[in-house]
């Protein structure tokens, strides 16, 4: 409806242009809402802002909140302009019902997931650290001196998923230097208790059965016989061309 010198006249156009100022619509105290593409014009299409401009466009809503909805085979796609981001403050994100949607398909998955801990469980048990793969430098020990030990090969590697750390170490010697006393390799993730290591040796001398003992951040290198404790490998067991590789599962 438009006004004009006090008459009312029906006006009927295929678009209403205004320039130089602003458009205000149900600003009153009866706080009129607009419905677009209801009753017998279902189906319409609703753009705002220029399609070439740059402008952002904010929907504001009241204290109720905003539904929006789509046909049953429409998506919605969120699209920040520039470097920005979709937000989401002091709420949360969920689904339909309980298992019920899936996040990213089989065809189109996330990149990452960024998350302080993740729950297969309904929360009663919290994943909150996973370590894909990592490296170190594990370091042979003699009475915990280093003295003239040089490497050929000196790498470590670790996976953390949860707890549960699965851990390997590869050394070649050049030189088992000149300290003396009992042999161990430090530069581990330190475990929660004692556990045995499996210890693969290459010109290492041992009198009983070969085996590594994590203590700590540390492996000793030890050999145990039938009903006896174990013994500590000392540097005498060692040449200057030892390697030796040590896998390990346990705790932390």
């Amino acid at each position: 409806m438009a006004t004009q010198n006090g008459w009312n006249s029906s006006v009927l156009a295929d678009a209403v242009t205004l320039n130089g100022g602003a458009i205000a619509i149900g600003t009153d105290a009866t706080d009129n809402a607009i419905d677009i593409g209801t009753a017998a014009n279902t189906g319409r299409t609703v753009t705002i802002g220029n399609i070439t401009g740059t402008s952002p466009v904010a929907i504001n809503t009241g204290t109720s909140g905003c539904t929006i909805t789509t046909t049953a085979d429409g998506d919605i796609t969120l699209t920040p302009g520039g470097a920005g981001v979709v937000s989401v403050t002091a709420a949360a994100i969920v689904p339909t019902g309980d298992r019920a949607d899936s996040l990213g398909s089989a065809t189109n998955s996330w990149d990452n997931v960024y998350a302080d801990g993740l729950s297969f469980d309904d929360g009663a048990n919290i994943l909150d650290k996973y370590i894909g793969s990592a490296t170190f430098t594990p370091v042979l020990n003699f009475g915990g001196g280093t003295t003239g030990i040089t490497y050929a090969t000196q790498t470590g590697k670790y996976t953390r998923i949860g707890s549960l750390v699965i851990l390997f170490i590869h050394v070649a010697l050049t030189s088992k230097g000149t300290d003396v006393g009992i042999a161990s390799v430090t530069g581990a993730l330190a475990a929660a208790s004692a556990t045995p290591a499996l210890i693969t040796p290459n010109r290492i001398t041992y009198a009983n059965p070969l085996v590594g003992l994590v203590s700590g951040a540390t492996i000793l290198f030890q050999h145990v016989a039938s009903g006896a404790s174990p013994g500590n490998i000392t540097n005498a067991g060692f040449a200057n061309n030892s390697q030796f590789k040590i896998t390990c599962t346990y705790f932390v």
